[in-house]
C-alpha cells in the first residue's frame, strides 16, 4: 500500500503550547533525518535528533513571531508553522503506519479539541487531496489523468487559458483566513468553528458514518468508513452532501467575497441591517421534513441571523418560518 495520509490541524495563537506538539513526537509513529527551521527570513538544517527538536519549537513559540520548523525524511514530514493569527500543524506518513497507530492519533486529536485549543483538523489522502485540488491540465496531460469528463472555465490570472473547476469536486478545499473549509473522510470542528459554520448546521448531518460531539461541545465527523474508499461513488455523494447540509462553499465564498454560481441554491446568505442588529442572514430552505432542498421546491425556510465582528459570526437569532 503505498498511499500517503495527512493530517492538518489550525490552532488559535492564543492557546499554542509546545506541549501540543511535544505529546504528537512522543508517540514515535517513525524516525526522523533532518531539521529544516526558518525565522526572520532565515533558513537552516540540521541532523535530527529529539533534543534538538524540542529546544528549537520551544525556542520559536517563545518569540511570538511568526516560523516554519519541520523533521521530515523521505517518506514523511512533520511541520509546525505559526503565522499572524494561527498555527498549523501538519504531517503526512504512509498508510500502513496511519492504520497501526489510528486509535493513538484520534486520542491525541480528540484530546486537543477536548482542550479548546484547535478550530479544526482534517484527515485525508494525500494524492485525493491534490487532484481534488487541481486546477492545471498541464499536471493531468503529465501524468496521463484524463480530464475530458471535467468541467472548465477561464483563468481568473490568464486570459487564455482554461483550467479545472474544482468547485465541481466533492473534495475539494478552500483556505479563507487561515481556515479550512471542505469535507473530506475525517473532521473535527472546534467550538471557535462555529462562528463559521454554526454547530446545529454540522450535527444535523445524518447521513455520514459518524457524527459525535466531544467532551468539549467540539465535533468529530467521519464521512464513510474507509478512508481509501474515497472515489467510491457512493461516498463522493456523501461528501456533496455534508458540504451542501453545512452551507461550507456558501460560507467560503462567502468570505472571499466570491459568490457561488447557483441559481437555485439550497443556502443563501444576504447581507445588509436586519432585525436583531445583526449584518448578514443564511438562510437554509427546507421541504416538509426538515430536510434541505433547493429554493424552488422548498416548503419552509430557517433564518438564522448573524453579527459579524473581526470576521467572525455570532449567531443573534434563529427561526423557521414556513414559505
Amino acid at each position: 500500500m503505498n498511499e500517503k495520509i495527512m493530517l492538518e490541524i489550525v490552532f488559535d495563537n492564543k492557546f499554542i503550547d509546545v506541549k501540543i506538539f511535544q505529546q504528537f513526537h512522543e508517540l514515535n509513529l517513525f524516525s526522523y533525518e533532518k531539521i529544516r527551521h526558518r525565522q526572520y527570513r532565515k533558513t537552516k538544517e540540521l541532523k535530527y535528533t529529539s533534543e534538538k527538536f524540542i529546544e528549537l519549537l520551544n525556542k520559536s513559540i517563545e518569540t511570538n513571531d511568526e516560523f516554519m520548523l519541520e523533521i521530515s525524511q523521505p517518506l514523511h514530514q512533520f511541520r509546525v508553522i505559526r503565522k499572524e493569527a494561527h498555527s498549523f500543524f501538519s504531517i503526512t506518513f504512509p498508510s500502513e503506519i496511519f492504520f497501526e497507530k489510528k486509535n493513538d492519533i484520534f486520542f491525541y486529536i480528540n484530546n486537543i479539541f477536548n482542550n479548546s485549543t484547535a478550530i479544526v483538523a482534517y484527515i485525508v489522502c494525500s494524492e485525493d487531496n491534490f487532484w481534488q485540488n487541481m486546477e492545471q491540465t498541464d499536471i493531468y496531460k503529465a501524468f496521463n489523468k484524463p480530464f475530458d469528463y471535467l468541467k472548465l472555465i477561464k483563468s481568473p490570472m490568464f486570459e487564455n487559458e482554461r483550467i479545472i473547476d474544482i468547485e465541481q469536486n466533492a473534495g475539494h478545499s478552500h483556505i479563507v483566513d487561515d481556515l479550512w473549509f471542505g469535507s473530506c473522510w475525517a473532521m473535527w470542528f472546534g467550538k471557535r468553528y462555529y462562528e463559521y459554520i454554526p454547530e446545529s448546521l454540522i450535527a444535523s448531518f445524518k447521513d455520514g458514518f459518524e457524527n459525535m460531539q466531544l467532551d468539549s461541545g467540539a465535533r468529530r465527523v467521519l464521512l464513510y468508513e474507509d478512508i481509501s474508499s474515497f472515489d467510491k461513488l457512493e461516498n463522493r455523494e456523501i461528501q456533496q452532501k455534508f458540504r451542501y447540509v453545512t452551507g461550507m462553499d456558501v460560507v467560503a465564498h462567502e468570505l472571499m467575497n466570491k459568490p457561488p454560481d447557483n441559481v437555485d441554491p439550497t443556502i443563501e446568505i444576504l447581507n445588509g441591517q436586519f432585525e436583531h442588529g445583526g449584518t448578514k442572514i443564511m438562510k437554509r430552505y427546507l421541504d416538509k421534513e426538515n430536510e434541505m432542498i433547493e429554493k424552488s421546491k422548498a416548503v419552509r425556510v430557517e433564518i438564522r441571523e448573524f453579527e459579524v465582528i473581526d470576521n467572525r459570526w455570532k449567531t443573534v437569532s434563529n427561526k423557521v418560518v414556513d414559505i
